[in-house]
């Protein structure tokens, strides 16, 4: 799954980066606030989502371009033929495409080692790397696909507004998994007001001092007690009991505001009714989610057991089915 940032690449643009923080997000605005056509935005938008992507993966980018085709011309179909064995064959070509690539990127490597340890073949193992964010974008356009069929969203007619749709970079390479039915009316209009941008920069400033500040220097210490990955920790060996306790601790912490800080910075809680957003995207509540939605109001850090439940809140992020069936996007923080 995805990493705290997305910084799998080293290369890529993180949300945490200063050439993020004072170029890339102040030309995006700029940018989508200088009009006030819905469409020319939504073309901002994909512009610079296809450019914050490619920035990591240039090669890659037209894989998700591609699936997003697949996924648009399979909800075309299925709007023209809901009750034909068209609809249903839209269905089984977006599974198998879809899984298809991500079984192929993901595994293919593993399943020609396998093969060599089994019967001794000389098969060369590919070395393929894992496009960013592929099982984000893969089961988000998959769960379009299936809720068109289901009868559950009206399908996209404009291949561009589908397109901001899956590729939206707030999203698009740490999740969540984002249904269509949630943002797909904000797509093709919304306002946007100057508390949502004062809520949306709160964020930003909050969540770059607790990873910036707190849980970078809380690395640095752990780094100083217990040493580091490269020299295989060596420095616990030295350590008193008292002294392992309190690297145990710090690590905790450090973990604690290296999740919450970068919560902020990336992730956008939904619920079926509503949408809240944290991090760059809530600098612009209205740039996906903004027509009649509600902006949660989170209290910080509520009650003893927060530090308990983060780990489970942010795995639920990464998760659309936990999301759907539990309460928790207003507890992330």
């Amino acid at each position: 799954m995805a990493v705290l940032s997305i910084f799998v690449r080293s290369f890529v643009v993180v949300f945490a980066d200063l050439f993020f923080l004072y170029f890339f997000l102040p030309v995006c605005l700029i940018c989508y606030f200088i009009t006030r056509s819905t469409a020319i935005r939504n073309a901002v938008l994909v512009v610079f989502s296809l450019i914050f992507y490619a920035w990591g993966e240039p090669v890659w980018v037209s894989i998700l371009i591609v699936s997003s085709l697949v996924d648009y011309i399979n909800g075309r179909v299925i709007e023209k033929h809901p009750e034909g064995w068209q609809a249903k064959a839209a269905l089984a070509w977006s599974l198998v495409f879809n899984l298809g690539v991500l079984f192929g990127f993901k595994y293919t490597a593993f399943f020609v080692e396998n093969l060599n340890n089994w019967f001794g073949l000389g098969i060369p193992v590919p070395n393929i790397v894992l496009p960013i964010g592929i099982s984000f974008y893969t089961f988000q356009t998959i769960s379009y696909t299936v809720d068109c069929y289901w009868g559950k969203v009206k399908p996209q007619k404009n291949f561009g507004r589908f397109l901001l749709y899956v590729s939206m970079f707030p999203q698009l390479v740490a999740g969540p998994i984002v249904r269509y039915s949630v943002i797909g009316e904000e797509i093709n209009e919304r306002k946007t007001t100057a508390k949502d941008i004062s809520d949306g920069f709160s964020r930003i400033i909050l969540g770059l001092g607790k990873k910036v500040i707190i849980a970078n220097n809380l690395s640095t210490i752990v780094t100083a007690l217990f040493g580091s990955a490269s020299n295989g920790y060596e420095n616990i060996k030295t350590l008193s009991v008292a002294g392992t306790w309190l690297g145990a601790i710090l690590v905790g912490l450090w973990y604690y505001f290296d999740f919450s800080g970068c919560l902020r910075l990336l992730f956008r809680p939904f619920r079926r009714d509503r949408v809240g957003s944290t991090g760059s995207d809530l600098l612009w509540n209205s740039i996906l989610h903004s027509k009649q939605t509600e902006l949660f109001n989170c209290s910080e850090n509520r009650g003893s057991d927060q530090l308990l439940r983060l780990f489970l809140r942010f795995y639920a992020a990464s998760d659309v089915r936990l999301y759907e069936r539990y309460d928790i996007s207003g507890l992330l923080f």
